[in-house]
């Protein structure tokens, strides 16, 4: 005889009634939407697991299990209970969480849902209820008895105000393909019949390939209710001034904190799609959050064709639903500023084993000499922030250093820069003065 574990609760003092406060689920068929177990039961046996573990060992179990085994004999089954199945243990803890009192020789209906800890769990506000109060639950039972195991997903939507530019569409996307889609009703919302029991991915077709889209579980038998609010969004496509797309540049938006709020990356067509928020203006652009790199040689712009935020067009989404599509041309590449770096000893020699490294004000490496040598060229973009950093590994025998970082300020004109390294532990004359680093 084989048996389950079911989270369910005890009869409760009415001061501790009075602190849950739910309604529980209108009908039987919205209480098996959110069941992994539905059954009716009568009540064997009750017993404290948790008691128990505190008798013999002095203090409260450290893995978790119920604080109650309710002991129950099955009868008829909804769904959830394996075929054979005789007999089920239900579990409870606390009994301040809303809890149900059960009794030794009553029967009950049962929906239980499975909790992380493993075993099954119900209480008063899961739709479990005594079967003398069960006359709806019951005629369920017989409604759904020889039917397939499925379910039904109605979905709540902010779709309404949208519907004047055209339905939208809902598909679900199950076991890897896109299988049931419906359309709005007058109120915004979608209804699904007759799916299988599973996990399901919410996603509006209008809106692309777009991540974010949230899951649903449908059980069987259940009436699944849901939200889900369609965000305004920002489409289009990004062309380089040739007309030819521009492929793989970052695009966003921020706020007017600057605080970056979406990015994406452009498709080998230079389309691009960015779910919105609703409230504060938004400020298209490129290259928001990344400085210029070799990828991107881009500046900061703004959708239409600024570098100054305060200019930028705002847009904003407040009380408005639907997609707003923008055609965005790059402005012109930056130009290119030649870098020398010369790494000198502490004592005025150069250092030709140093490693030079050049970083973004992000941090984005888009230099490394590895010891090639001491002038060090390289061509970086103009009015772009970067840092240059000249350290030594220590392979020589000595210990490891660097020399101070250089902030190489946005500009056009070239930058000759001298890194000097301090004094190295275990060189003679370690003890002598440290120069620091110098910029001209």
């Amino acid at each position: 005889m084989r048996k389950l574990i079911v989270s369910m609760f005890l009869v409760l003092p009415q001061a501790v009634l009075l602190a849950c406060q739910c309604s529980g689920p209108a009908t039987p068929c919205a209480a098996a939407a959110g069941a992994d177990a539905v059954f009716t039961g009568t009540v064997i046996s009750i017993s404290s697991p948790t008691q128990e573990a505190r008798r013999l060992t002095g203090k409260f179990p450290e893995k978790p299990m119920p604080g109650y085994l309710v002991r129950l004999r099955v009868g008829s089954v909804l769904h959830g209970v394996p075929a054979g199945q005789e007999e089920m243990e239900i579990g409870t803890d606390d009994a301040r969480s809303c809890g149900f009192g059960f009794e030794v020789g009553q029967a009950y209906v049962v929906y239980a849902s499975r909790i992380a800890a493993g075993w099954l769990q119900t209480g008063r506000c899961s739709g479990t209820r005594s079967i003398d109060e069960a006359a709806k639950d019951l005629a369920f039972f017989r409604e759904r008895a020889g039917l397939p195991s499925s379910g039904s997903l109605r979905v709540h939507t902010n779709a309404e105000g949208a519907r004047q530019k055209g339905p939208l569409t809902i598909a679900l996307e199950h076991d890897g393909s896109r299988a049931f889609k419906a359309k709005p009703n007058r109120q915004g919302e979608f209804f699904f019949p007759s799916l299988p029991a599973g996990s399901y991915t919410l996603h509006y077709e209008q809106d692309g390939d777009m991540e974010g889209d949230p899951r649903v579980q449908v059980r069987p038998n259940g009436c699944m209710e849901t939200y889900f609010h369609r965000a305004p969004r920002m489409t289009g496509r990004l062309r380089l001034r040739s007309g030819e797309p521009a492929a793989h540049v970052e695009v966003g938006a921020v706020d007017g904190q600057d605080l970056t709020i979406v990015t994406t990356m452009t498709d080998e067509q230079g389309r691009f799609a960015l779910r919105a928020m609703e409230g504060d203006p938004h400020y298209l652009g490129v290259n928001l959050v990344d400085a210029a790199t070799g990828r991107a040689p881009y500046p900061r712009w703004f959708h239409p064709g600024t570098s100054d935020r305060a200019a930028a067009t705002k847009i904003s989404f407040a009380g408005e639903r639907e997609s707003r599509y923008f055609e965005l041309t790059l402005p012109d590449r930056l130009p290119e500023r030649t870098v020398e770096v010369v790494v000198l000893n502490a004592d005025g020699t150069p250092n030709a084993s140093a490693t030079v490294r050049i970083v973004t004000a992000r941090g984005d490496e888009v230099a490394n000499t590895r010891g090639r040598g001491s002038p060090f060229l390289v061509s970086l973009l103009a009015g772009t922030r970067y840092r240059v950093l000249g350290t030594t590994s220590g392979l020589d025998g000595l210990s490891p250093t660097a020399a101070d970082p250089v902030e190489i300020e946005a500009g056009t004109e070239p930058v000759h820069l001298t890194l000097r390294l301090p004094w190295r532990s275990g060189s003679p004359t370690e003890d002598q003065q440290r120069p620091g680093a110098i910029g001209h």
